[in-house]
């Protein structure tokens, strides 16, 4: 009896037009119907009492407990089965559900899901107003009795404050679809979400980028081909920026000098925060992969140890930006992790100061022409310092800065002749993904933002006993988890609003690896 080829809704009310407070949503279900008296006929052959209401409905005694009625309806089917959660919501949605939801324009995915943002204004706003007068009170609680840092909180604060009742009033709506496309062999999926107005921060962004939006660029296809995960993402907006920058820079000064800590420090730390807002490429592109072979020695033998060794990457980003203010902000960088008063806040805090960290910026001309490398040191004492029968090694995390004429690249690995590798590599344009085959669709979908990542490299990076028996198992499957997925961020215009969306593109290869893995596991 059921229309299998037409849509199963499920739909839930907040909030009636008639503004009436709920204790809870109304829910229901809406199944179409081939015919509705053949319909009704079979519920009586199960035995279902069936009584005929006006107009024309037929309620059911109730299905799996609960009531249910069936009658015409409009849309793709000639009548539907609309079940409640209880009788009140089966007579608030039956009207909507069987007449007004099917000839919604909603989606032609495979699935869709729809939230409303006007019915849970109705229902929660003033409850937000409220929320957001008690801003003064969190204030009070995170207050440090420093005019630099509170003047800066009160910002923060209300900023944020305003922030989220904007958005309250320019969210329209938020959805997810899912289509298994048989075009792409894939499971495409699909998060949106649209304002009606574009009061709000957040609103503004998403409509600055939308003229920001492209193929993935040459720069993205110059990248490692062993990479794992890899992105690319164009110039996002400036909108807002002074603002933030002012707030943070306020905290972390005000906090500082609540702490008693020198100026020199608080001036570093100011001039590092503004560079890194300051600092919106034009592009940007970055990627990762794992280090083939690993590296051992240079890790002792403690679980920290063990979680350190098994997060083994190598990682580049480049960006069309000058390379002096990375270099600039490295150098700020490591004279904060070496500024001299850390040591007494890490002994007013017990902590020894020998298991601070160190820094130490020098130039790399043995990578490229004007290039600087900094080596970040975690001591062994502070890996694990309450166990002192293990044998712990201090850790070690460069980072470079390679310029390339209008390009800049930063290098991280954990030893120098990853660094060294890596740098040659793609400065002589060998191994890049433009090599491969199987990323075809990065170039022709339009983004913000996009890339792609290995589902053995995401898993490989969990915690060292969950990752092994996790990787074990997908060595057996077909593809072992490597088949890449695609990510993308996007926006559009939607007449006097605009819609933010980002998707997932999941290939059946990796499905077939998941489902044979889950089945794996399951035994």
């Amino acid at each position: 009896m059921a229309a299998l080829d037409a849509p199963l809704d499920a739909l839930a009310l907040l909030a009636p037009p008639s503004g009436q407070a709920l204790d809870e949503p109304l829910v229901a279900l809406s199944l179409g119907l081939k015919s509705l008296a053949r319909a009704v006929q079979f519920a009586r052959d199960q035995g279902q009492d069936v009584e005929r209401i006006p107009p024309g409905l037929y309620r059911l005694g109730g299905i799996f407990g609960h009531p249910c009625a069936m009658g015409p309806a409009l849309g793709t089917t000639p009548a539907r089965l609309v079940c409640g959660a209880d009788d009140q919501g089966l007579q608030a949605l039956l009207p909507y559900a069987s007449r007004g939801l099917p000839l919604e324009q909603l989606s032609n995915s495979d699935i869709h899901l729809e939230l409303r943002a006007e019915p849970l204004r109705r229902r929660y706003g003033e409850q937000l107003q409220r929320l957001a007068a008690l801003a003064p009170m969190a204030m009070s609680q995170l207050s440090q009795d420093n005019p630099i840092f509170d003047r800066a909180l009160g910002d923060t604060v209300h900023g944020m404050t305003d922030e989220a009742l904007a958005i309250v009033q320019d969210l329209d709506k938020l959805r997810i679809d899912a289509t298994a496309s048989s075009q792409r062999s894939a499971l495409e999926v699909e998060f949106g979400i649209s304002f009606r107005s574009k009061s709000s921060w957040l609103a503004q962004v998403a409509e600055d980028v939308v003229a920001n939006q492209a193929k993935a660029p040459a720069l993205f296809w110059r990248l490692p081909k062993d990479a794992s995960i890899a992105s690319f993402r164009y110039q996002g907006s400036t909108r807002g920026r002074d603002a933030i920058q002012a707030s943070l820079s306020g905290l972390a000064e005000g906090y500082t000098d609540h702490e008693g800590l020198p100026e020199s420090l608080r001036k570093d730390l100011g001039s590092l925060i503004k560079l890194m807002f300051a600092f919106e490429p034009a592009l940007m592109v970055s990627a990762s992969g794992e280090l083939t072979p690993r590296l051992g020695a240079e890790f002792g033998t403690g679980p920290l140890d063990a979680a350190l060794r098994n997060q083994q990457k190598w990682s580049v980003i480049g960006f069309q930006a000058p390379s002096n203010p990375t270099k600039e902000a490295l150098g700020l960088l490591a004279r904060l992790i070496n500024h001299a008063s850390l040591k007494a806040v890490a002994k007013k805090n017990s902590l020894d100061p020998k298991w601070l960290p160190r820094a130490k910026l020098r130039p790399a001309p043995n990578l490229a022409p004007g290039a600087e490398q900094l080596e970040l040191v975690l001591p062994a004492g502070l890996l694990d310092k309450a166990d002192s029968t293990i044998k712990h090694k201090d850790f070690r995390l460069f980072v470079a800065v390679v310029p390339e004429g209008e390009i800049t690249w930063l290098f991280s690995g954990p030893s120098e002749a990853v660094i060294r590798e890596r740098a040659k590599m793609l400065l002589k344009g060998s191994g890049t993904l433009a090599e491969r085959t199987d990323l075809e669709l990065l170039k022709t979908e339009k983004a913000f933002s996009g890339g792609f990542l290995q589902a053995r490299s995401v898993l490989g990076s969990l915690a060292p006993d969950i990752s092994k028996k996790v990787l074990s198992v997908l060595d057996a499957t077909q593809h072992h988890g490597e088949t890449p997925a695609f990510f993308f961020a996007s926006a559009s215009k939607t007449g006097a609003g605009v819609e933010m969306h980002s998707s997932l593109v999941i290939p059946k290869e990796l499905i077939q690896d998941g489902a044979a893995a889950a089945a794996a596991a399951s035994f």
